[in-house]
């Protein structure tokens, strides 16, 4: 199954025929992590854009005290140090936000 099944109910509410909440993970023959979600309409088209959406969520998350993870996979520019350099833009932005709290 295709991990983005489990939230196409939340993005395609008329499309999706089944319910998210009803289904159960038991495992997995593949070791490799495949989720990868983009929106379509996203006006991110820069750093600076990303910084943004980083602060944006990180805001959101601070003031509904949700608990956050960051995780990273995919995404890969041909510049590795690139993807570095945005990889630590969100974590120093997510360092600022745990110093506050």
């Amino acid at each position: 199954m295709n991990p983005a099944v489990t939230i196409a109910p939340m993005l395609r509410p008329k499309v999706a025929k089944h319910s998210s909440d009803r289904l159960a993970w038991i495992g997995s023959a593949n070791s490799e992590v495949s989720t990868c979600l983009f929106w379509p309409h996203s006006k991110v088209n820069s750093v600076a854009d990303l910084k943004a959406r980083d602060r944006h969520v990180l805001e959101q998350v601070t003031v509904l005290g949700v608990p956050l993870v960051l995780l990273y996979g995919g995404g890969y520019n041909r510049d590795p140090d690139h993807t570095a350099r945005l990889h630590a833009n969100t974590v120093i932005l997510a360092a600022e936000f745990a110093a506050r709290s």
